[in-house]
């Protein structure tokens, strides 16, 4: 994988709310727990809340999966969605707090980070009086490292994903997992504000081109964009008028025939590092926003057709056409139909 491609999936490739069942090959902790309940309960919690299932739930995670999955054990990213989706759903709720406290002494490692995680995120202002008993059982030497990582949460406000724009791959899964929770707008709009930001790709092609005369070069950035299925008017200088280029190249880079043609493409017009991340993060949003409209969440595409009436142009090309291809609605287009 080159390194250019590599940079995009740091990104792309971490949307774990809408996949995490692709990680759930192992049984059930619990009788009455399989992977699709698991599956329906955190993503569509929303439709039907049971807090009083969650308990159960959790331990499916942290005993029957996450203690059973040494890959997983290193994947902090999806430990912190876990987390913070399960002590959403606790907030309010103390009996599901005093549950998760009784999954204490079957957790150590991973699972105690996460459990801890859940129980400061659902029980925030409990959190300085019970820390030492959530911690106790762990192992002074092989667990210090989690003991000091809870500690240091302990003085920092509740986690709130709406209290920032959404900047990488962990942000927009945190927003996803404030949706299936909530069934608010407020994430979707959170979602929605990352495909009005500007098109960098556009921006630093449309400078480039107007201040580099080289042939050669620029028979090289044009063999590119039609790689990438870019049209480009060498008469009047216009690229795609119709297309946000951050995330139709972000998309075409997931499919990843034309990873050669972005680190040539990257290289001469000065792409850096920081645009690189912000075209995947745009791209992500883009293709979760879409996957979700398309898995039946009704309540998502109401609020997508009521973020609209308030969004620029290019924007509302978007999310009509993920209006448009929701579930029942016929099968996506093409990224160059979908004009993505």
């Amino acid at each position: 994988m080159t390194e250019s491609k590599q940079d995009l999936y740091r990104v792309v490739a971490r949307l774990v709310i809408p996949m995490l069942l692709c990680f759930l090959s192992l049984e059930a902790a619990h009788a009455d727990v399989d992977k699709e309940a698991f599956d329906r309960f955190i993503s569509h919690y929303y439709e039907h809340p049971e807090p009083k299932r969650a308990p159960e739930m959790l331990q499916f995670f942290l005993v029957g999966v996450l203690g059973n999955d040494s890959r997983l054990q290193q994947d902090r990213h999806t430990q912190e969605i876990m987390a913070y989706l399960f002590g959403r759903i606790a907030q309010n709720h103390p009996d599901v707090v005093r549950q998760y406290e009784e999954l204490i002494p079957k957790t150590a490692g991973a699972s105690r980070r996460v459990l801890v995680s859940a129980l400061i995120v659902g029980a925030h202002d409990e959190a300085k009086t019970r820390f030492d008993e959530w911690m106790v059982g762990l192992d002074a030497a092989a667990d210090s490292a989690i003991r000091e990582e809870m500690s240091r949460r302990l003085g920092k406000p509740t986690p709130n994903p709406l209290d920032h724009p959404a900047t990488s791959a962990l942000d927009l899964d945190l927003l996803w997992a404030d949706f299936f929770v909530s069934g608010s707008q407020a994430p979707v709009a959170r979602l929605v504000d990352v495909l009005d930001r500007p098109d960098r790709l556009r921006q630093r092609l449309s400078n480039w081109l107007a201040t580099h005369e080289d042939p050669k070069n620029r028979k090289v950035v044009v063999e590119c964009l039609d790689r990438f299925g870019i049209s480009y008017d060498q008469a009047t200088g216009q690229i795609a008028p119709d297309v946000d280029l951050d995330i139709h190249c972000a998309f075409q880079l997931r499919g990843s025939t034309v990873s050669q043609e972005f680190v040539k493409l990257r290289q001469l017009i000065a792409f850096d590092q920081s645009d690189v991340e912000g075209m995947a993060v745009k791209g992500a949003a883009a293709w979760a926003l879409g996957s979700n409209c398309r898995q039946g969440h009704g309540r998502l595409v109401q609020y997508l057709e009521s973020e609209i009436s308030c969004r620029p142009a290019k924007c509302q090309f978007l999310l009509r056409q993920m209006v448009k291809n929701r579930v029942g609605k016929g099968t996506p287009p093409s990224l160059r139909e979908a004009h993505f």
